[in-house]
């Protein structure tokens, strides 16, 4: 989504020859590398999939180039052919290719890169969505963790701390980082992507260039929660092809998030709480099961169907309260 907003204020800055064309095209850049950066030999050595990445990310630098500083930009035509091509390379790269949680072999592969001593001052690891790693990935990290290279720094970042390994946390220091204010986040959208008009967070900006636009992503997730008291059971497949497969999987986070608010009336009483709960642990399932254990959408959406209408029929259609 970055890539996409990136991409658009590039190309805005080139049609206007807008003053602030030099930091759009920068914008664009680094964006797409930040990306690449994150396929490296060092940590995907020994990956399958090795191959098919590195042609990919031949053919994106190859592109990049014709873009990159001090260059002459092409003309509008033939530079907006080369932005659409590589947000769609970058695309496939992130959704064919990027693991959703870290794997145990980018862990090794890590570790060994670690202890080569290096001549350039510290090296700084950092993992992101610490939370999800596997329970395999978790204890190798550990091990590091118990007797670190005194030249490297460990950064994980996460949004759910207590999701953590206690031993993991008892290893590291701790720093919480309050959101922007809505003000803060309107400023970095009018700075960094200059737009002027656009009220709402940085998220809800980014979400904008998603390939399926939220609302009809949240429309399809209440037709599979309404379908549950009125016994009335959608097709998967057209709700996965209508949420494009769930690529990139933000979607599918939406999608879930909704009926994350849908169930919230069942609160209201003891056993309308307790179906919250498990209805909470299958959302939780479902994630993980297509993020961590790579199932197909169709295959968790049909499941989390199942087990939904399951508890549903246990309560005595306990979430009729919830239906509109």
């Amino acid at each position: 989504m970055e890539i996409s907003a990136s991409k658009k204020t590039f190309l805005n800055a080139v049609s206007s020859n807008a003053t602030f064309l030099n930091a759009a095209r920068y914008l664009f850049l680094r964006s797409i590398r930040k990306l690449t950066l994150r396929f490296s030999d060092i940590l995907w050595q020994g990956d399958k999939n090795l191959n098919k990445i590195g042609t990919i990310i031949a053919d994106i630098n190859e592109n990049l180039e014709k873009l990159d500083f001090p260059r002459e930009l092409p003309d509008y035509e033939e530079l907006e052919k080369i932005c659409d091509g590589l947000e769609k390379k970058s695309l496939d790269l992130e959704t064919d290719f990027l693991y959703d949680s870290i794997p145990v072999s980018q862990i090794r592969n890590m570790e060994a890169w670690a202890h080569i001593k290096s001549e350039e001052g510290k090296k700084t690891i950092i993992i992101e969505n610490a939370e999800r790693m596997q329970s395999s990935v978790r204890n190798a990290l550990l091990k590091i963790l118990e007797e670190p290279p005194a030249d490297v720094v460990f950064i994980l970042l996460t949004s759910k701390r207590n999701a953590i390994m206690q031993t993991i946390l008892s290893r590291v220091r701790t720093y919480n980082f309050k959101d922007r204010s809505v003000s803060e986040q309107k400023d970095v959208i009018t700075r960094v992507f200059h737009n002027d008009a656009f009220s709402g967070s940085i998220n809800e900006y980014l979400l904008t260039f998603l390939p399926v636009k939220p609302e009809d992503i949240k429309a399809q997730s209440d037709l599979l929660f309404d379908s549950i008291v009125k016994k009335n059971y959608p097709s998967i497949s057209d709700i996965v092809k209508k949420c494009g497969n769930f690529n990139p999987r933000v979607e599918l986070k939406i999608f879930l998030e909704n009926i994350m608010l849908r169930q919230r009336p069942l609160k209201n009483t003891p056993e309308g709480a307790e179906a919250a709960f498990e209805t909470t642990k299958i959302l939780r399932n479902t994630w993980d099961n297509i993020t961590l254990y790579n199932q197909t959408p169709q295959g968790a959406l049909e499941i989390l169907l199942r087990d939904l209408a399951a508890l549903n029929a246990r309560g005595g259609n306990i979430f009729k309260c919830a239906v509109m």
